[in-house]
């Protein structure tokens, strides 16, 4: 549910139809909607990115350090 809360806050702020919202990357890997704040109930636009799996991962495995690796683009929020 909180992935398409995120999805949503996105298609609005960008004026996306659901048929327009990227789905892979330039190499083909799958993107998925990821939140820098890691606070599942937050839909602000600044704190939504769009990256691959792989980013998401080490974002969430930054979650679990309580700091951020600094390994990724934009950095998390927290």
């Amino acid at each position: 549910m909180t992935e398409r809360v995120h999805r949503l806050s996105l298609m609005v702020h960008y004026r996306w139809l659901k048929e327009d919202f990227p789905r892979r990357d330039c190499d083909g890997k799958i993107l998925e909607v990821c939140d820098l704040c890691h606070n599942k109930l937050c839909f602000s636009i600044q704190h939504i990115v769009i990256e691959t799996h792989e980013t998401n991962q080490a974002r969430n495995h930054s979650k679990l350090q309580n700091r951020c690796s600094g390994c990724h683009v934009p950095r998390c929020l927290l």
